[in-house]
């Protein structure tokens, strides 16, 4: 029997010296290996959701991660950075109610929302794109 896919968000808080405190929300934009996530398994109801609806959803799955991309983005951070990464497990199949979200990847940017695609460092070498959100207005010196 096969081990039960498990997909985790993730996190770290960054010290800014002009902002303070930023929170990145880690998330995959891209897996350069093909690795088809089973979505009908992952997502509630898949076969009913509406075709706009549906889009938002499976990115969203698409930027958690596995456990696998997890360990060795951590081990990246930690070494290039010396930045801690905080995971939470997420509870699958993604319920209904969960289903009303926007991914990280489709929120604009500018004015305080930005993306800093840390895949493009220098030392960055993982077989899959990371970018991490944040936001300067929801800082703890504003």
């Amino acid at each position: 029997m096969p081990k039960p896919r498990k997909l985790y968000k993730a996190y770290s808080m960054v010290s800014d010296p002009d902002y303070g405190e930023i929170c990145y929300h880690w998330y995959i934009s891209d897996r350069y290996k093909d690795k088809d996530l089973p979505f009908e398994e992952l997502i509630e109801d898949y076969y009913n959701i509406r075709c706009n609806d549906l889009f938002y959803i499976k990115n969203l799955v698409s930027e958690f991660f596995d456990e696998d991309e997890l360990k060795v983005f951590q081990a990246f951070l930690k070494d290039c950075f010396n930045v801690e990464l905080v995971s939470e497990e997420i509870s699958l199949p993604i319920n209904k109610e969960d289903q009303n979200v926007m991914p990280y990847s489709s929120i604009p940017a500018g004015g305080g929302p930005n993306h800093y695609q840390v895949h493009k460092h220098s030392k960055y070498n993982l077989p899959f794109r990371v970018v991490g959100y944040y936001d300067t207005r929801s800082t703890d010196l504003e």
